[in-house]
């Protein structure tokens, strides 16, 4: 046969039936890795992924940034461009933030690729390296739509398609630590704080907190631990931390006089300590338990903080805006607001929460109605 008439005849099937010779799309994910944006002055500032799904400047940074692009290929909607290959970014990797690139990380001993490829994030990030382009990809994003993978409305508690493991080892606390009674995660899961309001090796029982970071290998402390002032202050009580875990709070709620109760915030410097930010936040009156319960926005820079025991036991809630120096009252002149009134001892605002964007809050009332208990969402609706 003619040779040109075999190579149209090729061409006319690619055109009418590319899928005859189309290789399945490899998986596209976005590297679960912080990357290293280079800026003028030679310094550089870490940068994750996930951090551009809401926000109005993704299309910008996905588009003038390759860095970015070949990085969070997902995210910015370029699957079909990067498809499967290595992030061409500078990486941040452990605690130290050492920076680092695919070749580098992985080098050339088969050996040493072989071990750190076993991370998952290594292998996000360095999917062809690690060799990893025909494989099924066991941690997306996007959960199976198979019948067997959804779970069913009694809980079972045989073989599953969900399934939890641990990651590393335990952390564990020492005699009368109380180590755990308090504890929260960074969005990523890579920080973690832990509160010991009982630990008593620093001043009596003044508490202590531990922040802790994932090193691709196990849970590794972040600076020294925070400890309380003094042995009554149960420092620790009540913990949260930001989305990326570098801002956190710690609720003192003062258990032993109830009457030095106080919250403080701690923001990383990025080099060596965890400093605080803004002044010792203080609740009213002589009898409280201000920084029972504790919460964060994303970004830190606005708290809530529940005070139970205050107000002869009705309870009181306090949200407060950092504005970079010192912490303010959001809508001071609403206190009765996010006062419990209604019933005498309904300690409003044992529990706590808030959302990312810190615009709406929840405060439980356990002991509300004659220990019915009640809960209660508030929306910030801007100046009144």
């Amino acid at each position: 046969m003619n040779v040109k008439l075999i190579y149209a005849i090729f061409i006319a099937l690619t055109c009418l039936a590319p899928d005859i010779f189309a290789a399945a799309a490899p998986p596209c994910e976005d590297s679960p890795l912080k990357l290293l944006l280079k800026t003028t002055g030679g310094s550089g500032i870490p940068f994750q992924c996930h951090w551009m799904r809401s926000s109005k400047n993704k299309q910008a940074w996905c588009s003038n940034a390759a860095e970015i692009a070949s990085h969070c290929p997902k995210v910015c909607g370029l699957c079909s461009s990067y498809g499967c290959s290595d992030s061409q970014a500078t990486l941040v990797i452990g605690k130290e933030g050492n920076e680092e690139t695919c070749p580098s990380l992985l080098g050339s001993s088969e050996k040493r690729k072989k071990n750190k490829c076993k991370n998952p994030k290594v292998a996000k990030t360095c999917r062809a390296t690690c060799e990893l382009c025909d494989s099924d990809d066991t941690e997306s994003n996007q959960p199976s739509t198979e019948l067997s993978a959804v779970p069913s409305a009694v809980p079972s508690f045989g073989p599953s398609s969900f399934m939890w493991s641990q990651l590393y080892g335990d952390l564990d606390g020492e005699s009368n630590d109380r180590f755990g009674s308090a504890c929260a995660i960074s969005a990523d899961g890579s920080r973690l704080i832990v509160g010991a309001y009982g630990q008593t090796d620093a001043r009596g029982g003044a508490g202590q907190v531990i922040v802790y970071s994932d090193n691709g290998e196990n849970w590794e402390q972040i600076y020294a631990p925070l400890n309380g002032d003094s042995s009554v202050d149960s420092f620790g009580y009540a913990v949260g931390i930001s989305e990326d875990g570098k801002w956190i709070i710690v609720g003192i709620p003062d258990m032993s006089t109830w009457s030095n109760s106080k919250v403080k915030v701690f923001a990383d410097n990025g080099s060596s300590a965890w400093v605080q930010a803004g002044q010792d936040l203080i609740g009213s009156g002589s009898v409280r338990a201000f920084g029972w319960s504790v919460g964060m926005s994303s970004t830190g820079s606005r708290v809530i903080i529940g005070d139970p025991y205050s107000n002869s036991l009705t309870g009181r809630v306090y949200v407060l805006d950092f504005n970079g120096s010192v912490w303010e009252d959001v809508h001071h002149d609403q206190t009765d607001l996010l006062t419990g009134t209604k019933w005498e001892y309904g300690v409003f605002g044992k529990a706590v929460g808030i959302s990312a964007n810190g615009m709406h809050i929840i405060i439980g009332i356990p002991n509300n109605n004659n220990m019915r208990g009640q809960t209660k969402v508030f929306k910030d609706t801007g100046s009144s």
